[in-house]
Order: structure tokens, then C-alpha cells, then sequence
């Protein structure tokens, strides 16, 4: 087994074959005895390679951490494990794995307004899931872990995705939607008229409102753990591309 600890900004493993080639296993006690890590195990083969990042050991590193290796410790039967400890993602060559799901983390905000204001989701088909996990990284010093506002982030998200989605949305259809998501029924007339006094009164914006509904615990729950109650460790997810890159 081959052990590879993250650093700073958002790492980054990638490896050239597709993550249905992969197996992802949550482990826990890190090298130092604390946190938890994801275990990848694979069957190596002279056409992959392992892992292959343009010849380079296999690792893309944004926040210019070690270098890795580029090939795990293999077994009898074939199979190569590597362990990441406190690394975002790992990147196939199909899809990347948001492991950095926490609603105060770059992917987590992401999917946290995602749920709250689309009411599930499903990162196999959702497209725009990789959208909105590139705005979230690309937050004003996101490469720096310890200096991110987090609320902060989650709002400047929430504005993007109401100026891309609704940007003439009205408070009260603004409420009724964040409301129904979260909770699971709709505002009674009562509740509807207090959070859109919020908003006329300016106490919240739009953007900080959606925030809002994002962070609570009801949404957080619904979307760390699916419908058999079983905790989710990751996300996967379609890579954005910006086109104007």
C-alpha cells in the first residue's frame, strides 16, 4: 500500500484509466493516528500503467505538494492500493472525486447549494455539478485553506448560481423553493411571509438567504447521507471545462 498525504490548496491525484477501474474504500487512522483517508485499489496493467499524469508520476498537485509515485504497492493477486490522507479529489479519467464534501469546504459548498436549491443530488447525471464546484475552488483565495471564509464562499456560490439560473427570481417563489427543499413541505402562509420580510428588509440578500438554507443541518444531512442512511464519503462528478480558458 502506498500512502500519500495532501497539503495545502486543493490536491489532486490523477490516474489515466476510468474510475469504473477503481475501487474506492473509506479506511481510517492516518500515518499520525488521527483523521481518514480513501483507499483506491486497482488492477494494474502494461496498458494503464497504474496511474500516468503525462508521464510525470502520475500526480497532479495544485498546491505543489509531493510528488508521489507512480505506482502503488501490489499484491499477490494483482491488485495495486494507494491511501490518500487529506486530499479533495482524485481524478479519473472519466470523472473526479470530490472527497471535500463538508459544506465548509470548496466541493461541500457546492453540493450543499446544490440540494438546497434543487432538492436531491445526483452527481451521476447532473450536469452542472462540475460547474459549480470550479466557481467554488475558484473563490477568492481558495488555494489557502486557513484564510477562506466559508459562509463567504457559500454565498459568493449562491449569487453565481441565482444570476445563472434565476436571476429574476422573486422572494416569495425564492423562499417557497428553499423552503420546500429543505424542510420537505411547503412554507404555510405565515412562514412564507416571514422570510420574505427578511429579504424586503434587507436582514438577507437572496444570495444570503440561499446560503442560509444551504448550511443548515436539515440540508447538510440530506445530502451527507443517501436514502438507505448510509454516510456519503464522495462525490463524483463530470470535470467543468471553462470554454474561455
Amino acid at each position: 500500500m502506498t500512502t500519500y498525504n495532501g497539503t495545502t490548496g486543493i490536491d489532486t491525484y490523477a490516474y489515466s484509466f476510468a474510475y469504473s477501474a477503481a475501487t474506492l474504500e473509506w479506511v481510517s487512522d492516518s500515518k499520525d493516528g488521527s483523521g481518514s483517508g480513501i483507499q483506491v485499489s486497482y488492477q494494474s496493467s502494461s496498458s494503464s500503467g497504474g496511474k500516468d499524469d503525462s508521464g510525470s508520476g502520475g500526480k497532479t498537485d495544485s498546491s505543489g505538494g509531493d510528488d508521489g509515485s507512480d505506482s502503488g504497492s501490489k499484491t499477490d493477486s494483482g491488485i495495486t492500493t494507494d491511501i490518500f490522507y487529506d486530499y479533495e479529489r482524485i481524478r479519473f479519467s472519466d470523472y473526479e472525486v470530490a472527497l471535500d464534501i463538508e459544506w465548509t469546504d470548496s466541493a461541500g459548498a457546492a453540493l450543499a447549494l446544490i440540494n438546497a436549491g434543487f432538492g436531491d443530488i445526483d452527481n451521476a447525471s447532473n450536469p452542472d455539478i462540475g460547474r459549480w464546484i470550479h466557481t467554488a475552488d475558484n473563490y477568492t483565495n481558495s488555494s489557502l485553506k486557513s484564510g477562506v471564509d466559508a459562509h463567504a464562499r457559500v454565498e459568493s456560490v449562491a449569487q453565481s448560481m441565482l444570476d445563472y439560473y434565476a436571476s429574476d427570481i422573486s422572494n416569495e417563489n425564492l423562499v417557497n423553493i428553499l423552503y420546500t427543499n429543505v424542510v420537505g413541505v411547503e412554507p404555510t402562509p405565515s412562514q412564507q411571509d416571514y422570510f420574505v420580510e427578511l429579504l424586503e428588509q434587507g436582514s438577507y440578500t437572496q444570495a444570503g438567504l440561499f446560503a442560509l438554507a444551504a448550511e443548515s443541518e436539515l440540508n447538510t444531512n440530506d445530502y451527507y447521507y443517501d436514502d438507505s442512511a448510509m454516510l456519503h464519503n464522495d462525490y463524483y462528478y463530470t470535470p467543468f471545462t471553462d470554454s474561455k480558458a
